[in-house]
């Protein structure tokens, strides 16, 4: 019989999967509904991991002004 895995343990291995078609697709030049097709993924999924996956390279910062008196 299977061993069953954990909650944690199935999260990290759908993570991992999708870390590796998202690297992948980065790398291919492809949109990625084309990758997705190619790689018989759904859509849907890809762009819910991708948002979970990929981080904004920047960050929003607020810059105080000072407008003088008012």
């Amino acid at each position: 019989m299977a061993e069953r895995l954990s909650r944690a343990e199935e999260s990290k291995r759908k993570r991992d999967h999708w870390k590796r078609h998202i690297d992948s697709w980065q790398e291919s030049g492809l949109s990625q509904s084309e990758y997705c097709r190619q790689h018989e993924l759904k859509e849907h999924l890809f762009f819910y991991w991708k948002k979970r996956i990929v981080k904004p390279e920047a960050a929003t910062r607020f810059v105080s002004l000072n407008l003088g008196s008012v």
